[in-house]
């Protein structure tokens, strides 16, 4: 089943990170390929984290998982813990740099709504910075929720000053490059 992870960080050694946590994934979700790195605009909500941060650095991920092996809930559980080793603080704002952030964004088709998550993802829509990279894996996939694809998603975005740019991919992160 196809599986679909969204990597962002603005802290620290980024490739270095991401490598790590890929290689830290490849066992539940080989083989994995990877779009190209971009950099955006970090998302400050209302009333959210008030210092400047650095741009974020963000791919897509797609892998392949047996559902049986790795259910949503225990890949979720798995993604934590690739994040807690990179260095994230499990307790602060949502909108506060960080050195690894990890978001489960599809699952296959499967429509999950649970305490601790929901997939698809309840904001990938809204966000160029998932879906410009996402869009390099699957063009034509269809969001179960939304029945559009990631490319009318990505059209449908209002030019609103939310930038994104691709970046040179790192040769850290070329193993993983499709």
């Amino acid at each position: 089943m196809p599986i679909y992870l969204g990597f962002g960080a603005n802290q620290g050694d980024i490739p270095g990170t991401f490598a790590s946590a890929l290689a830290a994934l490849e066992p539940a979700l080989e083989p994995l390929t990877i779009s190209s790195l971009y950099r955006s605009a970090p998302v400050v909500r209302p009333g959210g984290y008030a210092e400047p941060q650095a741009p974020y650095n963000n791919l897509v991920v797609r892998g392949f998982a047996s559902p049986q092996e790795h259910p949503p809930e225990r890949l979720l559980r798995w993604t934590q813990e690739v994040e807690k080793t990179a260095g994230r603080q499990p307790h602060g704002s949502l909108d506060a740099p960080r050195p690894l952030d990890i978001d489960l964004l599809l699952y296959g088709d499967q429509i999950v709504a649970g305490q601790d998550l929901t997939v698809p993802h309840p904001r990938m829509h809204q966000r160029r910075f998932v879906l410009a990279p996402l869009q390099e894996l699957a063009p034509d996939l269809k969001i179960p929720s939304l029945g559009l694809s990631v490319s009318d998603l990505l059209a449908s975005l209002a030019a609103d000053g939310d930038w994104v740019e691709r970046v040179p991919t790192p040769g850290a992160l070329s193993r993983w490059r499709g």
